[in-house]
């Protein structure tokens, strides 16, 4: 957070009255503090980069791309396969244990409708077989929407000062070859929760705070300079749906979000607005603010602000909850992912949240298909119950084990401690020396090295570790105090038990 813009606005959320929060992930979401970005070493780390890119070489996993999965192949109310089209061909790949959809809460629901698994009626107007019922899916989509609260700033201190094209050549060029500079940054660097009224069991108004004064989607930009916050009501109530248009798999689907349907979003919004101009009204932010760019000191009453938002409310992409979670009648999935009525097939995405998050929606849909992989395992039988799996011989798990090396995380641990342990074991090893080799030859090893190494041990440390009994074993790295490069010692006599 370089902009001192950021620190000033979780300085005013400060004194607003609202904290300071370490992490909002965490135990206390409530607050303002430094927000998170899903970024390694200057780039957006996607799931592509961070879990299929490693993976691109194991030898069951094959990637198709430039395909479109036209539906799921169904064997009575069993999942069998996926059916797609590539390359102007109609191909079919065959599933040994389960299908797994994870095609966003747009396209797994239109899935689900293609491959006969919906509400019976709208699949019967568009002519598709009914293998089952479930009038769940399609039902129940949220989003998140948003303003943005505009300010003046006093000092050109904003990103404003970087949407010339000399200006992005240089973030560009600065980012493309040595990865730093705002190029790394999505400038979303500050953010905050609080709740819109007293009652309310957690937070429901977020803030991304923006060091400078532009459209959402970059396409205009307030002339000067000035800063803005993103405000959306994060728990609408209002509900929409995703539905077919046709039974083409290549007709987009109709999506209708409903927003503002139920007034109580329109009340969060109202109170956003009122607490967002309460926030930048605090003296952390004086010497920064400038008049209200918009909406405007005019738009003060409910009518004004209710049409402010019709006319500048946008979509925050975070759409979720058409093919939801739960065991009742609408539900189109159990705890387990697994669609209702139907075997061997499951959707993980952010499609299966019975609510939307009250933050943003990249980390928890994550999640989700991490624990649905850690959970996973579990295959359907003919009679309808749920196992585990049998488990396989030692051959195939030793030959599992060297196709997937995953070391477990006590495992990796135990071998970072293994020689801090030693070092606390300075008995043993010196009476295990002292019964292979005499000391003096021991010492005298190290003291010769020590001496090549010239003014890398000026204090003679690898001699005084020796004989402080430190627990280092012929055969280790010895460091030196010139710390350039580390020597070998090992031991001189044959049959020795210490590692080489």
């Amino acid at each position: 957070m370089k902009n001192p813009l950021y620190r000033a606005f979780i300085k005013a959320g400060e004194q607003a009255g609202y904290g300071y929060t370490e992490d909002y992930n965490g135990y206390r979401q409530e607050g303002f503090g430094r927000m998170d970005m899903t970024v390694r070493d200057g780039v957006r780390c996607s799931t592509a980069m961070a879990y299929l890119k490693p993976a691109m070489n194991r030898p069951n996993l094959d990637i198709q791309t430039h395909a479109l999965t036209t539906r799921v192949i169904m064997d009575g109310k069993t999942a069998v396969g996926v059916e797609y089209r590539q390359g102007g061909k109609t191909l079919k790949v065959r599933a040994r244990k389960e299908v797994i959809l994870s095609a966003s809460s747009f396209n797994s629901p239109k899935l689900l409708m293609l491959s006969g698994i919906g509400p019976a009626d709208h699949l019967k107007e568009h002519g598709i077989e009914v293998v089952h019922d479930l009038p769940g899916v399609g039902q129940n989509l949220q989003d998140h929407l948003e303003v943005w609260v505009q300010q003046e700033c006093t000092q050109k201190i904003t990103l404003n000062s970087w949407l010339g094209p000399l200006a992005k050549a240089w973030i560009g060029a600065n980012w493309l070859f040595l990865k730093r500079g705002l190029g790394t940054s999505n400038q979303f660097e500050s953010n905050g929760y609080i709740r819109s009224r007293a009652g309310m069991k957690y937070p429901d108004i977020q803030f991304h705070f923006l060091a400078g004064a532009i459209a959402y989607d970059g396409s205009s930009a307030f002339k000067g300079h000035g800063f803005q916050v993103h405000l959306g009501a994060n728990k609408p109530k209002s509900r929409g749906w995703v539905k077919l248009k046709s039974a083409d798999p290549e007709a987009p689907p109709e999506i209708v979000f409903n927003y503002f349907a139920e007034e109580e979003d329109k009340e969060a919004f109202r109170a956003g607005l009122r607490w967002t101009r309460e926030i930048f009204a605090q003296p952390a932010l004086d010497e920064y603010r400038g008049k209200e760019v918009s909406p405007g000191p005019d738009v003060q009453t409910d009518e004004q602000i209710d049409q402010w938002l019709a006319e500048t409310a946008e979509t925050a992409y975070h759409p979720a909850g058409s093919c939801r979670m739960g065991t009742d009648a609408m539900a189109v999935v159990d705890p387990e992912c697994r669609v209702h009525g139907v075997r061997n097939l499951r959707v993980v995405d952010s499609s299966i949240m019975p609510t939307v998050t009250n933050g943003n929606l990249n980390a928890p849909t994550i999640m989700i298909g991490e624990k649905a992989a850690a959970r996973g395992g579990l295959v359907h039988h003919a009679d309808g119950h749920q196992r585990q799996p049998q488990r396989t011989d030692d051959h195939d798990r030793r030959k599992s084990r060297r196709l997937y090396p995953r070391p477990h995380p006590a495992a990796q641990r135990r071998a970072q401690l293994r020689p801090r342990r030693l070092a606390k074991q300075p008995t043993r090893q010196r009476s295990r020396k002292k019964r292979l080799e005499p000391r003096g030859l021991w010492e005298l090893a190290c003291k010769r090295k020590a001496g090549k190494a010239g003014r890398q041990d000026p204090r003679g440390l690898v001699g005084a570790a020796v004989r402080k009994g430190s627990g280092i074993l012929p055969g280790a790295s010895l460091p030196f105090a010139g710390g350039a490069r580390s020597h070998k010692v090992r031991s001189h006599k044959a049959g020795s038990r210490h590692p080489q």
